[in-house]
C-alpha cells in the first residue's frame, strides 16, 4: 500500500485526506495482499502513510516534537542520537538498518527539496521553510553516509 500511494500521493498530498481515494486503494490493496480490514486501524494506517509520504519517514515523530532541536545519524546500523532540550543528547533506538535505506533517505529529502544528491555531487545543504535545516553527506565504499537534522 505505502508504495503504491507514495507516488501518487507524492504529486497531490490532499489525496492523504480524501477518504474516498483513501478507502478505495485501502480495499483493493488488502484485497491483493490478502489481509483482512479488521486487522488494520486505518486512521493509524492514515497517519502512518501521511508521515511517510509527506514527512520524513521514521524521524517524523522526533521532528515533530518541539523539545527535540538536532537529529543525527552517524551512519547505518547506528542509532540515531537526538538534542533534547531538557535532558540533553540522547540516543534512540531508530536506526537506518543498511547504506541503501539510508541514502534512500537522504534522497528522498534532497527530491523533496528540490535538489539532487549523488556520488559525484555528495554533499547537500537545505533550508525548509519551516525553520529545519538539513545537512548530509552521500558514503562511498568505505564510508558511510550520513546526515544532521536541525530545527530553530
Amino acid at each position: 500500500l505505502q508504495n503504491k500511494l507514495f507516488s501518487i500521493i507524492e504529486k497531490s498530498p490532499e489525496l492523504i485526506d480524501d477518504v474516498d481515494f483513501f478507502t478505495r486503494n485501502l480495499k483493493e490493496s488488502v484485497k491483493l495482499l490478502n489481509i483482512s480490514l479488521d486487522e488494520i486501524n486505518i486512521e493509524d494506517l492514515k497517519i502512518y502513510l501521511k508521515n511517510y509520504i509527506l514527512g520524513f519517514h521514521k524521524l517524523q515523530p522526533l521532528v515533530k516534537d518541539t523539545s527535540i532541536k538536532a537529529i543525527y545519524c552517524s551512519g547505518a546500523n547506528q542509532p540515531i542520537l537526538i538534542q533534547h532540550i531538557k535532558y540533553g543528547k540522547i540516543l534512540t533506538n531508530l536506526i537506518f538498518n543498511s547504506n541503501t535505506e539510508l541514502d534512500d533517505f537522504i534522497k528522498y529529502i534532497a527530491r523533496k527539496a528540490g535538489k539532487t544528491i549523488s556520488v559525484t555531487n555528495p554533499t547537500l545543504n537545505i533550508e525548509f521553510p519551516n525553520n529545519i535545516k538539513f545537512s548530509a553527506t552521500l558514503g562511498g565504499d568505505f564510508v558511510s553516509s550520513k546526515f544532521i537534522l536541525l530545527k530553530s
